[in-house]
């Protein structure tokens, strides 16, 4: 009895694993719901060359924080960016920001339809 128990504890974890049924003999997978969503992408960078803070460029700081931008589905920008991934130096994070800011992008995308919200993460190299 304790390893018929065991055998279809097993069988009921192999099934969940594969998305498949574990009652009742011969099973059907169970559907995947497929999407071809495309995420937000860049439509014209911003140079960061243009932001770069002159005290921060004298002081030889250099980095490559990543910034975070949300769109809407006509590519404008939903909020403020926000860094992901701070460069060490808080002016040239607040730089990133406002390369993203004045960056333009693409919305997502899912069968075609614009997302509502997506959002790209990027690296904007100082230096």
């Amino acid at each position: 009895m304790f390893i018929r128990k065991q055998e279809l504890l097993a069988s009921v974890v192999v099934a969940a694993i594969l998305g498949v049924s574990a009652v009742g003999g011969a099973a059907e997978p169970t559907a995947v719901p497929k999407t071809s969503a495309v995420p937000a992408r860049m439509a014209r960078p911003a140079d960061p060359a243009k932001f770069y803070p002159p005290g921060a460029k004298s002081r030889g700081e250099r980095g490559s924080p990543v910034v975070e931008a949300c769109v809407d589905s006509t590519g404008k920008l939903l909020r403020e960016p926000v860094i992901t991934d701070t460069s060490g130096f808080p002016e040239l994070d607040a730089a990133a920001v406002q390369v993203a800011m004045a960056s333009r992008y693409k919305p997502g995308m899912d069968n075609g339809a614009p997302l509502s919200e997506s959002c790209i993460k990027y690296r904007v190299k100082f230096g």
